[in-house]
């Protein structure tokens, strides 16, 4: 735990936006500068500037590897432990040690599935981004192990990268995100539906849609042939595909998915079928974010 005067000192000057970030970096783990700047700052410069001085306050931290083809990857920042004890303090959380916060941050920055993780988490926020200049919403984004909190009797065979709902002219859409690399096989895919089924039909999960969100075009079409070939039935949940590859970049608010059982037109994210309960909703719209501190606030 900092110091309390250096603790202070690190937080007062906070902005709404700022926590905001700080929470979704504690929640989420890593974002990278590109995903920060997308969805919260209009600027590179700024958000450049903003993210070195939450770091130099020990609020975040960050790592980036140099690939031997040359180059670096951009910036991954994760949480440092002034950050993680104002988010304890908080919530009212027992706060880790500083060592385990340590070693928690070298096993993220050396995990084989920290490309999947900044992938999964791009998805969401592109929905955020996009809430900048259009109409839509991302109201909720839970990450895969919040996700296993919030339904305690989650089916064994199934790890969903994200949980979310996406609100838009009147109707909010609650899914479930599988973020796909195409490394794993078409068997594979078929078996996370059956699995998301026989979760949904027990009443352990809700019925959201479950969106399938693939690199490339082929690797859809590919999809579709193994459910219409290995299936007596189309499945009794809503399963959406979309490529990342297409010409309006994979942006998921967009007309970009395709229901397994209908694939012949595109939806809206919008448009998807709608199940209860929905997630409750956490997360504030980009412009009631505030770039105003508590010192700001008392000065005037």
């Amino acid at each position: 735990m900092p110091a309390p005067d250096l603790f202070f000192s690190s937080t007062a000057c906070l902005t709404s936006r700022d926590r905001f970030l700080l929470e979704w970096i504690h929640d989420h783990r890593v974002l990278t500068t590109h995903q920060v700047r997308a969805a919260l700052f209009g600027s590179p410069t700024t958000a450049r500037m903003r993210l070195n001085r939450l770091r130099r306050a020990g609020l975040i931290t960050r790592f980036r590897w140099h690939p031997g083809t040359g180059g670096s990857q951009p910036w991954h920042y994760t949480i440092d432990d002034a950050g993680a004890a104002l988010i304890a303090a908080e919530r009212e959380l027992v706060l880790a040690s500083g060592n385990a916060l340590r070693v928690r941050r070298a096993v993220l920055a050396a995990s084989p599935q920290l490309a999947h993780r900044v992938g999964a988490n791009e998805f969401f926020v592109q929905l955020y981004a996009y809430s900048r200049t259009h109409r839509g919403q991302l109201v909720a984004w839970l990450n895969p192990e919040q996700t296993h909190e919030q339904y305690p009797p989650y089916n064994a065979r199934l790890r969903c990268d994200g949980h979310g709902a996406w609100r838009e002219d009147g109707r909010t859409v609650g899914f479930y995100l599988e973020y796909d690399t195409g490394t794993e096989s078409q068997s594979v895919l078929l078996d996370k539906i059956e699995a998301y089924e026989q979760t949904t039909a027990t009443g352990h999960l809700p019925p959201h849609p479950v969106l399938f969100w693939l690199p490339s075009t082929q690797r859809e079409k590919n999809l579709w042939t193994a459910i219409a070939n290995t299936r007596t039935r189309a499945p009794r949940i809503p399963i959406a595909t979309a490529a990342r590859d297409t010409s309006t970049g994979g942006q998921p608010a967009s007309a970009i998915w395709a229901l397994a059982n209908a694939p012949g037109r595109r939806r809206r994210l919008a448009e998807l079928p709608v199940a209860e309960p929905l997630p409750t909703p956490t997360l504030a719209h980009p412009r009631e974010l505030l770039d105003v501190s508590i010192l700001d606030k008392t000065a005037g």
